[in-house]
């Protein structure tokens, strides 16, 4: 039983929440209602982590929730998705 496969939201994601550089700086960047972002995971950073299936997209903002947090759209899979603005950077 010891060969079982990984089944779990953090199952497959090696590469994808690989660990970046986390700065102050990307920690307390806003962003505005209506920016085009990319989806980018940050191992370092656990909260907010987004869905592994939406690394890599290009969203927009809906809306801000909470005080780090932004409600994103991605109009290619037709979800929304929240995440936290570490886990954002800008177009």
């Amino acid at each position: 039983m010891a060969n079982k496969k990984p089944v779990g939201k953090r199952a497959k994601t090696r590469h994808k929440f690989k660990g970046q550089k986390l700065t102050a700086e990307k920690l307390l960047k806003e962003f505005k209602v209506g920016d085009k972002v990319v989806i980018t995971a940050n191992g370092r950073y656990h909260s907010g982590l987004p869905d592994r299936r939406a690394v890599g997209s290009i969203g927009e903002i809906l809306e801000k929730v909470g005080k780090t947090t932004y409600m994103i759209t991605v109009a290619s899979k037709k979800k929304s998705y929240v995440v936290g603005n570490a886990h954002l950077k800008s177009v």
